[in-house]
């Protein structure tokens, strides 16, 4: 099934590779501005730097990034596939400004808001416990394993929110059902992605300090692992339009 589903991803690329891209973008740099601002806020070193004001804004970019313009972008880049594979042709497609309108962010907030809540919050708790406390990496894996569970559920939303279902967290929970380890070998069929984006980042980070070090902190560095410092322009899209087919399959079974 994964096999069948890249088949097809490398085809619409092929075919639609230009407005993929240009949804794609968008898409990599809200991820990079919203990576920029949760860093900033959990870096106590940037924070008390600035007045209550800027921190203020500061959190509603983040919330406005995390909770409104970032799923609406995903959901806009379904769209943009489903419409691809459903029409087909340049002249009828799903728009740019068609992926911000009103109608979409309501949609998309309101189906979207409390899985991205649930997995932001037990994220963060991960995150904290990890950095902040080395007394507590088993909390943090803990919380980590749950994540996963809760992003393996509501993995499926944003596709059918994008195809026009009126129940996208209900089919998302019936079409993910059982299928954990499918799920799991989607995400690892695309390690080798992985692998390269992290490669790329370890010269890079040798090259600005002249060695590499995990604890060592660059968010200006990492801000370009959003785009997977270039990788990201063919491997985003490619992904997306795999998980769009891969879960069209699973929700016609």
């Amino acid at each position: 099934m994964i096999k069948n589903a890249k088949k097809n991803a490398k085809s619409l690329m092929k075919s639609h590779y230009k407005e993929l891209f240009i949804c794609s973008t968008i898409y990599m740099l809200l991820q990079a501005l919203d990576y920029l601002f949760f860093n900033v806020i959990i870096s106590y070193l940037y924070w008390e730097n600035f007045n209550h004001l800027i921190q203020i804004l500061f959190l509603i970019c983040f919330i406005g990034l995390e909770f409104v313009f970032i799923p609406v972008s995903l959901v806009g880049l379904f769209k943009k596939i489903f419409s691809l594979d459903i029409i087909g042709r340049a002249d009828s497609q799903f728009s740019v400004k068609q992926m911000f309108s009103k109608e979409l962010i309501l949609k998309t907030v309101k189906s979207d808001f409390i899985p991205r809540l649930l997995r932001f919050l037990v994220f963060s708790c991960s995150t904290k416990m990890f950095y902040y406390n080395q007394n507590y990496y088993l909390a943090g894996n803990i919380f980590s394993i749950i994540n996963i569970f809760i992003s393996y559920k509501f993995f499926a939303v944003d596709y059918f929110i994008a195809i026009g279902n009126e129940h996208p967290i209900k089919n998302s929970f019936k079409t993910m059902n059982c299928i954990f380890l499918k799920y799991i070998g989607l995400f690892l069929s695309f390690l080798g992605y992985g692998i390269l984006i992290a490669a790329i980042g370890v010269v890079l980070q040798y090259l600005i300090i002249g060695y590499y070090s995990a604890n060592v902190y660059l968010p200006q560095l990492r801000v370009f692992i959003s785009f997977g410092f270039g990788v990201g322009f063919y491997s985003i899209p490619y992904i997306f339009c795999t998980q769009y087919y891969w879960l069209n399959d699973l929700s016609k079974r």
